[in-house]
């Protein structure tokens, strides 16, 4: 008995061995080579590629989330900024048995700074009431006053201003002041929690502002595009303020990369 359990057993083996061939492996499917462009006024994302060999079909999405599976003759997709707003989007292929390809990837995570500025009756001269936006390298300095350069190229400036008539205190664009227009300017929202920055509601000055406040702003190449309306030599951005109290506020302020596109999810 012990001896045809021993024939039993290799029988079992050698079975197991036969039935298990050599799995070729599968060749992962190259990244798309992705365009991408801003339509409809900035609404829009379009994802514009050449077709992948191999590929059975695409899929999109938007910060993890499929939203699209298109056939293998697809090469564009248009993501409406009405349905998804993403701070990162993907576009990747699948072979005929489902397995995914590698992934182009767009990240549209806005520029994020954090700082402290005054309102214009602070008591303290040194202490920045301005604020300076270079659009080109994405760059936010609190400033003070005396070193706004309403020449520089694709700069744009807000000040926190205290208007004493009324008592209250909110963000104003260069242009209302007395340093003159500068060479982007920046016009605000009423606070808003929209991730969509709207096509209409901007005011070169902002409402009073409040802990807690979030403005989108539009920041208008005076210069390059048509000025007046949207197009891709703008930039769309966020004021939150985390705190206002007394002269002081601490804000952060957020701003969209591609030009034109009007996505301002934090």
């Amino acid at each position: 008995m012990r001896r045809i359990g021993i024939a039993l057993g290799a029988g079992v083996v050698a079975f197991i061995l036969a039935s298990c061939g050599t799995t070729e492996p599968t060749a992962t499917l190259p990244a798309p080579e992705v365009t991408v462009a801003v339509a409809d006024s900035g609404v829009s994302l379009v994802l514009s590629w050449s077709p992948v060999d191999g590929a059975k079909g695409y899929k999109v999405e938007c910060d993890g989330q499929v939203i699209a599976d298109l056939p293998d003759t697809a090469t564009m997709y248009k993501i409406n900024g009405n349905e998804y707003v993403c701070k990162n989007v993907k576009l990747r292929g699948y072979d005929n048995k489902g397995n995914m390809g590698d992934a182009y990837e767009k990240d549209l995570t806005m520029h994020e700074t954090n700082l402290t500025i005054y309102s214009t009756d602070d008591t303290i001269a040194t202490n920045p009431s301005w604020v300076k936006i270079d659009f080109t390298n994405f760059i936010v300095s609190p400033i003070t006053q005396g070193n706004v350069d309403t020449t520089a190229n694709n700069v744009g400036y807000f000040v926190y201003y205290y208007d004493d008539v009324l008592g209250i205190r909110y963000f104003k664009d260069a242009s209302q002041t007395s340093v003159g227009q500068a060479k982007v300017e920046i016009a605000f929202t009423d606070p808003t929690t929209d991730v969509l920055a709207p096509s209409t509601g901007y005011s070169l000055m902002s409402a009073e502002v409040n802990t807690g406040d979030r403005f989108i702003f539009w920041a208008d190449d005076v210069n390059n595009g048509t000025y007046g309306a949207f197009d891709e030599a703008d930039n769309f951005g966020v004021i939150k303020v985390n705190s206002a109290s007394g002269t002081e506020a601490n804000i952060t302020v957020y701003i969209q990369k591609v030009g034109g596109l009007r996505w301002v999810k934090e």
